[in-house]
């Protein structure tokens, strides 16, 4: 079985913008099932962020891909 592994180079702002979106969605998921907030604020937040962190990170991964 041969294996290979496509090489590509980022920027320092893009590993920026790519750690952001990764913390986004880890806070929206946190948010989503912790009970810091009341339920509708914690699922209105929650889903924001996911959506937010998910969205700018599929574009990302798209430009790569």
């Amino acid at each position: 079985m041969n294996i290979s592994a496509k090489r590509i180079t980022l920027t320092l702002p893009e590993i920026g913008l790519i750690a952001m979106t990764r913390g986004a969605l880890g806070v929206g998921i946190g948010l989503l099932l912790s009970n810091a907030l009341a339920k509708e604020e914690r699922r209105s937040a929650g889903l924001a962020l996911l959506a937010v962190g998910r969205a700018d990170d599929s574009s990302h991964l798209d430009a790569i891909a």
